[in-house]
């Protein structure tokens, strides 16, 4: 709706089109007298958004938020962009801190008869297991005693999404079946020593021949997106 009310359209790979548009409709609200604080969500959206983020940052009187997904807006990509000016902030999600009230909001804590039964339903280990199952995603606890929303939102919107944005339209790959080798394998193998060696060696045990250079682009796009974190190996020296 709100593409529509600027001007925007789409083209044939559902990108929107001419930037220019959107930073008239922004300077038009501009207040010339003072700070303004100018809020784009899924700026990735947008065919050439760092043309429109670069218009809009170089005023004084204007201070950008840009908001997206990793598809587009991975760090080096923000650098070269922005040759470095501008400040990061990658959401995380809830801790178990947070995921715990807002585990208590969803479930409405009031309905509990007694200190008892309150302490019983929402003991703190079984709130954990819940929040290691399921995931610290803001989301699942809008589907809170829903076990196939809650699966079909980490599959679809969260593992699947990310993978064919972050990785396959990234790196252009026409293989997914490898990928899925590779993640399967990675997946499979948390928090145990690894390397891309050993990954090829097994792959290739299966039937599918994966290169070094391959698996080591995948992995990367991995960790780029967010759905890996590396845990470099530590030995105690001394």
């Amino acid at each position: 709706m709100q593409a529509k009310k600027i001007g925007l359209t789409l083209n044939k790979e559902k990108a929107l089109v001419d930037y220019s548009k959107m930073i008239d409709f922004v300077l038009a609200k501009l207040n010339p007298d003072k700070m303004n604080y100018v809020f784009i969500d899924e700026i990735q959206l947008l065919q050439d958004w760092q043309q429109a983020a670069n218009g809009l940052r170089l005023r004084k009187n204007v201070d950008v938020y840009l908001i997206g997904s990793n598809a587009y807006m991975f760090s080096s990509d923000l650098a070269n962009s922005f040759g470095g000016r501008y400040v990061e902030i990658k959401m995380q999600p809830f801790s178990f801190k947070e995921y715990y009230f807002a585990y208590l909001e969803r479930v409405k804590i009031k309905d509990a008869k007694s200190r008892e039964e309150f302490l019983y339903k929402y003991d703190l280990q079984k709130v954990y297991s819940t929040y290691i199952r399921e995931g610290g995603f803001p989301q699942t606890t809008e589907f809170f005693g829903n076990r196939q929303l809650i699966n079909d939102y980490l599959m679809d919107t969260v593992y699947l999404n990310t993978i064919q944005k972050d990785i396959v339209r990234r790196f252009n790959i026409s293989d997914t079946g490898k990928l899925d080798a590779v993640v399967r394998f990675l997946f499979d193998n948390i928090g145990q020593e690894t390397s891309i060696r050993a990954i090829e060696r097994s792959l290739k045990a299966t039937g599918r021949s994966v290169s070094i250079p391959t698996i080591n682009n995948y992995i990367q796009g991995l960790l780029d997106s967010y759905l890996l974190y590396k845990c470099d190996r530590y030995d105690n020296k001394g």
